[in-house]
């Protein structure tokens, strides 16, 4: 009986852990992924995204020109912040560390980490006071 109940324990968390394992690296953002408006933070003109687990998250960030975006490494790996169009390149970010960067002209904006994650995030800057 007890090999029964313990084989269908592990089925289980087999099954959890291949399912949150395939959503944290797909290109798009799995369902419920933070798609956030900086406006919860616009009294100062800022907005952080973590990374965290090989996502960054929120995954789209929407903000208005001029504001800026702080990531924030909170896992124990290295990544980067790196624009797809080669606009920007935060460098290593290691565990704890922090990267900053101000925008302040409108359009969209990919990035990813250039670590091999498949992290992906992209940043929509709107002009000012039209988010």
């Amino acid at each position: 009986m007890k090999t029964h109940s313990f084989l269908r324990q592990g089925f289980a968390l087999l099954i959890a852990f291949t399912l949150l394992s395939s959503t944290s690296k797909n290109e798009n953002p799995a369902p419920g992924a933070s798609i956030i408006s900086s406006s919860q933070d616009a009294k100062r003109g800022s907005s952080t995204v973590t990374m965290q687990d090989m996502r960054f998250d929120p995954y789209e960030l929407k903000i208005s020109e001029g504001e800026t975006v702080t990531w924030v490494n909170t896992d124990d790996m290295v990544y980067s912040v790196t624009a797809d169009d080669g606009s920007f390149d935060s460098g290593d970010i290691q565990p704890g560390g922090s990267y900053t960067r101000t925008f302040n002209t409108v359009g969209v904006i990919s990035y990813h980490s250039r670590h091999g994650f498949e992290m992906v995030g992209k940043i929509i800057v709107n002009e000012t006071g039209s988010k």
